[in-house]
């Protein structure tokens, strides 16, 4: 049975090596047929692809946001590498962070420390206002007054401050209308440009984002660099088998039988190949529509 195998192949390698014109020009007319329909292709960044359209989990998701709200969100984390999170400095951090998740693209709420609405009574009167209303000016006093504040409200308290004050976070809910591919990579493009502002700004503060729409991001992200690297990667191995297999040879072997001893050696190795270049695809392919 392994003696009929091994002669198809070789059959087949004589074949491809004498129709090797005609088998190269097949083989680009089909790559380019095959290549057309990358016009129909588009990045999906929504994670709703993974779930089909009645998957009891996503309905009940969706029941969920059309009550209240949809939790598309952008967090900045930031981090003192001295100090705790109502050091001067993070909270200045805080407040631009806050003035500039209003100018992200779809944002429609900014939560933080800063702007937290704090109410009041001072006899007969209720006083709401913003937490830190001017975080240049605060003094001590001032900073502790917030500190007390933020780690006693159960809004604030392990939600956007950490319960070791050693780290603090400003909220962007983004409200995204889910018409257009460029909508995840717009928001993306400008809470980057503004996290590496502040970074700019304020080095001594590590700044890192999280969030629904930078994961939503990383899907994308995540495809592209799986397109532009692996498939490349993938053909490079089998080259380079060919070429120790074949510099491995004897000298006095034609290109036929060299071809088909390579063929029939490294088989396994082919479709081991072929395989992953399946599986590649089948991982790509739900995030591509």
């Amino acid at each position: 049975m392994q003696n009929r195998i091994d002669e198809m192949v070789v059959r087949f390698a004589e074949q491809v090596l004498r129709f090797r014109w005609l088998v190269m020009a097949l083989a680009v007319i089909l790559a380019v047929a095959a290549a057309s329909g990358a016009r129909f292709l588009a990045f999906d960044t929504n994670y709703r692809v993974f779930f089909g359209k009645d998957n009891p989990q996503l309905l009940a998701f969706d029941a969920v946001e059309s009550i209240y709200s949809k939790n598309d969100n952008v967090m900045f984390v930031l981090k003192p590498t001295s100090g705790d999170a109502f050091s001067p400095a993070m909270l200045r951090a805080m407040a631009k962070l806050t003035e500039g998740g209003w100018q992200l693209p779809f944002s429609t709420r900014v939560d933080s420390i800063p702007n937290f609405q704090h109410s009041y009574a001072v006899g007969d009167d209720l006083t709401v206002e913003d937490l830190a209303r001017d975080t240049a000016s605060l003094d001590q006093a001032g900073r502790d007054r917030v500190a007390s504040v933020a780690m006693d409200d159960p809004l604030l308290f392990n939600r956007l401050v950490a319960a070791d004050r050693g780290a603090a976070a400003v909220n962007v809910t983004i409200t995204l209308p889910r018409k257009e591919m460029g909508e995840v990579p717009s928001v993306m493009a400008a809470a980057r440009s503004l996290a590496e502002e502040v970074r700019g700004e304020f080095p001594d503060i590590e700044l890192v984002l999280t969030g629904m729409v930078p994961m939503n991001a990383a899907f994308e992200e995540a495809s592209i660099n799986d397109i532009s690297f692996l498939p490349a990667f993938m053909s490079v191995m089998p080259v380079r088998v060919k070429v120790r297999e074949t510099a491995a040879g004897e000298v006095h072997h034609s290109m036929m039988e060299r071809w088909a001893d390579f063929v029939i050696e490294k088989r396994n190795v082919l479709l081991v190949g072929t395989a992953g270049a399946v599986i590649l695809l089948g991982a790509m392919i739900p995030r591509i529509v």
